[in-house]
């Protein structure tokens, strides 16, 4: 009766052992996402947005300058 009290507990404390690996491997991943959270927000989102930005206001600067062009020369045609 002892070795089987004995077995029983050896038992409970290895899936008490699993549990604890997956709930350290479920803290590790969470971190993780959060550490990339920071850096996206702190980084690549800052960046990517001065590119973006100046790309618009680059094509949106060309578009104007075109269309006053074209609405000028029509005037001296006309």
């Amino acid at each position: 009766m002892k070795n089987q009290d004995q077995y029983f507990s050896e038992s409970d404390s290895v899936i008490d052992t699993s549990n604890s690996d997956a709930s350290n491997a479920q803290e590790e991943w969470d971190e993780s996402i959060r550490e990339l959270q920071v850096i996206l927000t702190a980084l690549v989102f800052p960046v990517l947005g001065k590119l973006l930005g100046r790309q618009f206001a680059l094509k949106m600067f060309t578009h104007l300058r075109v269309n006053r062009f074209l609405r000028e020369s029509r005037k001296s045609y006309i």
